[in-house]
Parts: structure tokens; C-alpha cells; sequence
């Protein structure tokens, strides 16, 4: 049996073996999930890195807190993550770590530049630790959902924040 560890899967995923809380964006409980998981188990051979945090704002308008709240989610946080699993992986000589981005990290629009950009920044991280963990049996994979899709994520999200908008000022 393969175990796998991923993170931003709080619902529609099914039934899962062995729930574990975890924010993203805390240092302690990355390490006491994955200490968890690795103790259970004796073994983790994936990490898929699914949490993710979208933020509509311009360049201009942004908001430091939201931001830093957007890199730590999108990006510091799932590089914790990785850093806490590597000596399981390396000691196994195996293992599979996905990160799940976006489109908007090459091609982003309007409103969405600090998503854009944190996504962006988890794929350079992403290709350089492939060629850092390939002499390792460790792979390193980029999950980009499609334009498509982003499309259909900005539409709810442009939708959403116009309701709630017309809904404050009644």
C-alpha cells in the first residue's frame, strides 16, 4: 500500500485513511503532521501540496497582510512541507511530491497578479527541487489546472465578491 500525505483536502475527496489537522501555514504542525503520518506508517511516499489560498486585488491596491497570508499558504508554506518530508523520501530512496498550481502562473489577468505570482513562485521552486532530488529516486511534479478552469475560478470568484459587495451596501 502507498501512503500519501496531501494537504488542502478538507472535503470532496472521499474517504480518507487517516485524517490529520494541518495549517499550511504553521511550522509546528507540518512537522507534527508529518512526524505523525511517518510514525503510523513507517513510510510516506507522496506528498501531494493541494492547499492553496486565491486573493483578488490590483498590483496597487493589495493588502500586505493578505499577501503575506497568500505567499505563506501558496508558496512558504508547501516548500515547509517538502523540507519535513525530503529525509523521509531520501532515506527510502523513493518518493513522489506534486504541487498543484495554476495557469495564472504564466499567464494571469487582471485583479489576480499576487495569486499569479505565488503560484509562479511554487513552480521555480518546484523546477529547480526536481533536478535537486532527481539522483535521489525522489520526483518532483507541477500540476497546473487549466486555462479553462482558471476562467471558471475567476468567473465564481469575480461573482462572489460582486454579491457580497452588493449585498454590504443594501
Amino acid at each position: 500500500m502507498k501512503i500519501w500525505m496531501m494537504t488542502g483536502c478538507s472535503s470532496g475527496l472521499g474517504k480518507q485513511l487517516m485524517p490529520v489537522a494541518l495549517d499550511i501555514t504553521s511550522p509546528q504542525m507540518i512537522e507534527a503532521a508529518v512526524q505523525r503520518i511517518g510514525t503510523h506508517f513507517n513510510t510516506i511516499d507522496g506528498l501531494i501540496n493541494n492547499a492553496g489560498y486565491g486573493y483578488r486585488a490590483a498590483i496597487e491596491e493589495g493588502e500586505d497582510a493578505t499577501i503575506d497570508t497568500l505567499f505563506q499558504t501558496n508558496f512558504f508554506g508547501p516548500l515547509r512541507h517538502i523540507r519535513q518530508m525530503l529525509p523521509i523520501m531520501r532515506k527510502q530512496k523513493s518518493g513522489v511530491i506534486i504541487n498543484i498550481s495554476s495557469a495564472a502562473a504564466v499567464n494571469t489577468f487582471p485583479g489576480f497578479g499576487y495569486y499569479g505570482a505565488s503560484k509562479c513562485a511554487l513552480e521555480g521552486a518546484s523546477s529547480a527541487l526536481a533536478k535537486e532530488c532527481a539522483p535521489l529516486g525522489i520526483r518532483v511534479l507541477v500540476v497546473e489546472q487549466s486555462e479553462a478552469q482558471l476562467h471558471e475560478e475567476m468567473a465564481r470568484w469575480l461573482k462572489k465578491s460582486r454579491a457580497s459587495a452588493f449585498s454590504s451596501e443594501e
